[in-house]
């Protein structure tokens, strides 16, 4: 075991105290301490050795004796192990809309229709025009007043589609 000197940086006060040490816990300045009082200041321990009233600092060495300095703060210990996982958490309140995204591209054409009827040509000339199967057009006529001029018409129209 090795030793190691220590220099006081205070003279010691021989005092007699008593009753002995009256642990008091941590120093408050409202306090009326009496001698043989200790109190925790700023991280050491004092000794009241002298009367003095309330408000009178343990840092005084008039009236207190360091019983223990505050050593200087030792090195950051290791990591300690991981926690286990703590419970889920309530569900969060739902969050604003987000922006509307971009337009899409546009999609390729789709495949042409079958042929349809085309009915009509000419309001009220009663004359229909089947387009069914557009390399035989069928040509009808429910109205026995249209002109022959709208049938012919109609002819000219089924041989263009």
């Amino acid at each position: 075991m090795g030793f190691q000197i220590v220099k006081l940086t205070d003279p010691i006060q021989f005092t007699n105290v008593s009753g002995g040490l009256v642990p008091k816990g941590a120093y408050n300045a409202g306090t009326d301490y009496a001698v043989g009082d200790s109190v925790d200041y700023l991280g050491s321990s004092y000794v009241m050795f002298l009367d003095a009233g309330a408000g009178t600092t343990p840092t005084n060495t008039t009236y207190w004796q360091v019983l223990a300095n505050k050593g200087t703060t030792g090195s950051t210990g290791s990591t300690g192990a991981t926690g286990p996982t703590g419970p889920t958490g309530p569900t969060g309140s739902t969050g604003a809309t987000g922006a509307t995204g971009a337009t899409g591209a546009t999609g390729s054409t789709g495949a042409t229709g079958a042929a349809g009827v085309i009915q009509s040509l000419v309001a009220g000339t009663g004359i229909t025009i089947d387009n069914t199967t557009p390399s035989a057009p069928i040509i009808t006529n429910s109205s026995p007043a249209s002109s022959s001029a709208t049938k012919a018409f109609a002819i000219a129209m089924a041989a263009a589609l």
